[in-house]
């Protein structure tokens, strides 16, 4: 995912929103045993 040129304060919230969206639910992550941030961390409350 990429973030593009954003004009206003508001597309530039909803870009980032967008990407961290992206960021925690579907980029794989080698550090965490190749899961998402969601991944992992529903890996770790179900082990506790």
């Amino acid at each position: 995912a990429s973030i593009k040129e954003c004009a206003t304060l508001d597309e530039l919230k909803r870009e980032i929103k967008r990407y961290m969206t992206y960021y925690n639910h579907y980029r794989y992550q080698w550090k965490l045993n190749k899961m998402t941030h969601v991944q992992y961390r529903d890996h770790l409350n179900q082990a506790a």
